[in-house]
């Protein structure tokens, strides 16, 4: 346990994700979708649910922000708290793997990348469930999140995690990885902490935290309960609100953070015993409705809390290897009075659960606890992300029509409020609820499988296994017809890996899926080669029409153009290779099968590498957009390097294994004929083009040629 770095820890791992579901405070819908969504781990998940704090919610629309996946892609559920909800836990879960992350960052640019945050992540699989019990308790507690909003859309996304995570989850009983969840549903997190410290003498009690309230009542709580410890108390000078009247205790120590520039927002508790050292860290700061209160009467909050070792414990308290300095009196402690959390807006009638737009018509889900004598709704409101509003009377049910005058009033994401009277005719107003108009296509395995894809080339190798192991040849093929990469896909630098990735697939792999020749047919030959030439289509595309801010489109299409044709490969190398003898109908299909693959290889890389190819034209473009002459320009080559470990040879072997292949089957096979003999496989002269002596040697040195040119 120790400081993570939460994107390369967490957000970009490639684990082939398919649910996730995150806890926060703060969400900054920008950042969120313009960079979180497009890393690895959230690219292809199917199911994103977001749990947030009321507040933050109802004020998305001032962020000068116009989301475009909001209840879409991904689903986002508020939390009313009399304080607020300020649990931050996220996890993400295939039928893999599982991983959680619990801390203080929040899902805002200052939380990911500037602030100095505590969190602590674990991973779970069938292999190792030492947190299989940790995993259980997370699960269960958003369950209980989307049970309390009430809608039954985050019931369902926090259920397909659930799923995914049965095989990790053991029965209740051992705790092995000693790690336990704690939040505030049933009982007060100090409460807890106390219990499971289980009367044990502690000399020692440090306490890092930005925000306090005032009255340190958890200090007065844990002093209470051990008169006799030493109390440590850390806070960053000028950026905390330590309550400088309180200084006065003499059984407190209070040390500063000086000189560091960003800003400490990780909160922990270090509880020191004669045999051990136990943490407590997680969302909740030192004060008496994150510590003191049920979640209801104060903050929803949690934690993670276990024995570390002396090494973690010392880290804890070094941010960024800083040295608190004793503040020897108040004239030391420098501070800023600021409120915790914002003040909250003017109360309203919190009678909106959810709004589901489907088939031109929003459906409205409301509170069951808000009866209609305490609200009568008179009238809706539509308003969208760019302050247009729209007004009707309520109709008698709870379903809006959003016909052709709403639509051209409304544009984009939009959200629903009510206006009524209470029991007294008090005009009233809702909360606002942010409409779901779901993608359909986000949740179906084939736009999973896509988004893996684009998130990894290497990826379309283990979904045609996967439809080759589990589906027929009539799958196949209608998935190769589907098969798609749009032209104006934006990905950030550097998200499409390439075939590097998949080293230890191909002719590596060992025994794949495809034994039965009904995968492995002229006709799927046919829709392999269909596939392929749609892809170079694109390619050329993107050599008539340069755009050098669609370079990673381009080598995302290369890249997964490269491993269709290693996937067919390695189904012909793997069949025959066990069985070297084979009939001629067999040999017929193999020559059709490299005269296919080498004919692609041909063309794709004369397309790329040839003189007017995309490579030439691309980095004459990129030279003509440098302004400073003595600026570097990002070439072509740099871009895709990055992907092949900047190795030239690796590309080349890539490229080439087709071709190596061949020849190893064309010498090592043997043809059984009708009448029992056994001959040598041949090539026919203008049977198979590509498959000619000739042409294999223009081939190899094609590649071999032109990249090393190219490259230097």
């Amino acid at each position: 346990m120790a400081k993570f770095n939460l994107v390369n820890s967490f957000f970009d791992k490639r684990h082939g994700f398919e649910t996730a579901v995150l806890c926060t405070y703060g969400l900054n819908l920008n950042f969120f979708e313009n960079y979180l969504l497009k890393l690895n781990a959230l690219y292809a998940c199917d199911h994103i649910a977001l749990f947030v704090d009321g507040q933050t919610y109802a004020q998305f629309q001032d962020s000068g922000f116009i989301p475009r996946y909001l209840n879409r892609r991904y689903l986002v559920s508020r939390l009313q708290a009399k304080g607020v909800f300020h649990s931050k836990l996220y996890l993400l879960a295939s039928t893999k793997k599982a991983v959680i992350a619990i801390g203080s960052p929040n899902l805002t640019r200052e939380g990911i990348a500037s602030n100095l945050e505590l969190l602590t992540t674990f991973e779970v699989s069938a292999k190792d469930q030492t947190f299989g019990p940790l995993l259980g308790d997370c699960i269960a507690y958003v369950q209980r999140l989307a049970q309390l909003t009430q809608s039954q859309r985050a019931q369902d996304q926090v259920a397909a995690l659930a799923d995914c995570c049965r095989a990790f989850v053991p029965p209740k009983g051992e705790n092995p990885g000693g790690m336990r969840l704690l939040h505030n549903l049933d009982r007060p997190l100090l409460e807890t902490i106390v219990a499971l410290l289980n009367g044990s003498f502690v000399s020692k009690i440090q306490i890092i935290s930005p925000f306090f309230d005032n009255q340190l009542a958890p200090l007065r709580e844990l002093q209470v309960r051990w008169p006799e410890s030493q109390f440590e108390i850390y806070i960053q000078q000028r950026k905390s609100n330590f309550p400088l009247d309180q200084f006065s205790n003499s059984s407190t120590d209070v040390r500063l953070y000086q000189g560091i520039d960003r800003y400490l927002h990780g909160k922990a508790i270090l509880f020191h015993t004669p045999e051990q050292v136990y943490l407590f860290m997680g969302s909740a700061n030192f004060t008496a409705p994150a510590l003191l209160h049920l979640a209801v009467q104060g903050n929803f909050e949690i934690g993670v809390m276990g024995a570390v070792d002396e090494e973690t414990a010392v880290a804890i308290l070094h941010p960024n290897g800083q040295t608190a300095v004793p503040a020897t009196n108040m004239a030391d402690i420098q501070v800023n009075p600021r409120p915790e959390f914002p003040t909250k807006g003017p109360a309203q009638v919190d009678y909106l659960v959810e709004a589901v737009l489907k088939k031109k018509q929003i459906r409205l889900v409301t509170n069951t606890a808000v009866s209609a004598s305490r609200f009568q709704p008179q009238h809706y409101r539509l308003v969208d992300f760019a302050g247009n509003r729209f007004e009707r009377a309520m109709p008698p049910d709870t379903r809006i029509a959003f016909d052709v005058a709403a639509r051209k009033k409304i544009q984009g994401r939009f959200g629903v409020q009510l206006v009524g009277v209470d029991a007294q005719r008090r005009e009233r107003e809702t909360n606002l609820v942010w409409v779901i108009d779901w993608d359909e296509r986000a949740g179906d395995r084939y736009g999973r499988q896509l988004r893996r894809i684009y998130s990894d080339p290497s990826e379309l190798f283990t979904v045609l296994e996967e439809i080759a192991a589990n589906g027929d040849e009539r799958e196949l093929m209608q998935f190769l017809q589907r098969f798609d990469i749009p032209l104006d896909l934006l990905l950030p630098p550097r998200l499409a890996q390439g075939p590097r990735n998949i080293k230890s697939k191909g002719n590596i792999i060992g025994t794949l899926p495809l034994h039965h020749s009904k995968f492995f047919s002229d006709n799927v030959l046919a829709a392999y080669d269909a596939c392929l030439t749609r892809m170079r289509g694109k390619m050329k595309k993107h050599v008539d029409e340069l755009q050098p801010d669609k370079i990673g489109n381009f080598v995302l299409i290369f890249n997964t153009f490269l491993t269709l044709l290693d996937f067919v490969n390695s189904w012909a190398e793997e069949k025959y290779r066990a069985n070297p003898t084979i009939s001629a109908d067999d040999w017929l299909l193999i020559r059709n099968c490299y005269d296919m693959l080498l004919k692609q290889t041909t063309a794709v890389w004369e397309l790329v590498w040839g003189k007017d190819g995309y490579r030439n034209r691309i980095n004459a473009r990129l030279a003509e957009q440098i302004q400073d002459e003595e600026e570097t320009a990002v070439s072509f080559e740099a871009y895709l390097l990055a992907d092949y470990d900047q190795s030239v040879k690796e590309l080349q072997e890539f490229v080439l294994r087709p071709l190596q292949t061949f020849k190893a089957l064309q010498s090592t096979l043997q043809i059984r004929t009708h009448q029992g003999r056994l001959v040598r496989p041949k090539v026919f002269p203008n049977r198979h083009l590509y498959l000619e002596q000739p042409r294999l040697t223009n081939l190899e040195q094609l590649v071999s040629h032109i990249g090393v040119q190219s490259f230097a």
